[in-house]
């Protein structure tokens, strides 16, 4: 029985991104999506439905993400955030990008303001390495200036570092970026590495030896909250002092049926709803329109 469903990703946004990077966990799922920015949500049956059931719950999170750039879809995500908050509230509302638009356009500081007026509460930046632009094929903005526009928009910065072979790949670079990331004034860090899509390692996840030393370093660090899938966040104290939380985590969710809890709901924009972004799911919405109960179906 599901006694606790803690976060739903939601899916949104055009199939078009303003960067050009070699692997892209969201190409899978941009036929799903229109080729322009909209202001409507397609699967807002869906999404609402995932959102009463997730509330129901305890949730607490709200991601949007993309199979594109979000920040290149506004009124798309406008949307969600509006059908979020008539569901809600949650406690946590979060924007995944790359920050190109926040830290290249001054101006997007007031889309960002509307976005908080429609209850976003944090924008999650991608971080491949101390320059990104080696990863997206296109200039990126420097760290610094993406967070000093966020914080100008009153919003939280969680910076998301992916750790791949080339760029982040040892826990001494690991401990680098930590200190950049804290000395670029972001909140919070979390990380994870590249794998498969069924989480197993490929040539571009960091060696098992790399990833055993930086989950060792964290060990280190003061506990600050657990999470019951396993790590939990972690106060990293930097060289100038100050006390940042970071998150290593993995990036594919795999769910057992067994358990009393889901990690993620996941809405996509062909109307599916899944535990997770690869693994098995469950279909919310019966012929009648009625909710179904969780289940442990396999998504062809």
């Amino acid at each position: 029985m599901i006694r606790n469903i803690y976060s739903v990703s939601i899916v949104v946004g055009s199939s078009k991104c303003n960067a050009k990077c070699s692997f892209c966990g969201g190409v899978p799922h941009r036929g799903d999506a229109n080729e322009e920015d909209s202001e409507t949500y397609e699967n807002e049956v869906g999404l609402r439905t995932a959102l009463r059931l997730a509330k129901q719950h305890g949730a607490w999170a709200i991601s949007l993400t993309g199979s594109g750039e979000p920040t290149v879809s506004p009124k798309q995500v406008s949307r969600v955030l509006q059908i979020v908050q008539e569901e809600g509230p949650f406690p946590m509302v979060q924007l995944f990008t790359n920050g190109i638009r926040i830290g290249y356009e001054p101006e997007f500081v007031s889309q960002l303001q509307d976005w908080k007026e429609l209850g976003l509460t944090t924008i999650c930046m991608s971080i491949h390495d101390f320059d990104s632009s080696c990863v997206y094929g296109v200039p990126t903005p420097n760290p610094k200036e993406i967070v000093q526009r966020v914080k100008e928009a009153g919003l939280y910065t969680r910076a998301t570092l992916v750790l791949h072979n080339g760029h982040i790949d040892t826990k001494s670079k690991y401990a680098k970026m930590i200190e950049f990331l804290s000395d670029c004034g972001c909140d919070m860090v979390t990380s994870w590495c590249v794998v498969n899509t069924d989480g197993s390692a490929c040539a571009a996840t960091p060696s098992l030896l790399e990833r055993v030393k930086i989950a060792f370093h964290l060990r280190l660090k003061p506990l600050v909250m657990g999470q019951v899938w396993g790590g939990g966040i972690v106060a990293y104290r930097t060289e100038n002092g100050r006390a940042i939380p970071v998150r290593h985590t993995s990036y594919v969710t795999k769910h057992s049926p067994y358990r009393s809890y889901v990690r993620q709901l996941v809405v996509f924009q062909n109307g599916r709803v899944s535990y997770s972004w690869h693994q098995d799911g469950f279909d919310v919405m019966g012929s009648s329109g009625e909710t179904r109960g969780l289940c442990t179906k396999k998504w062809g």
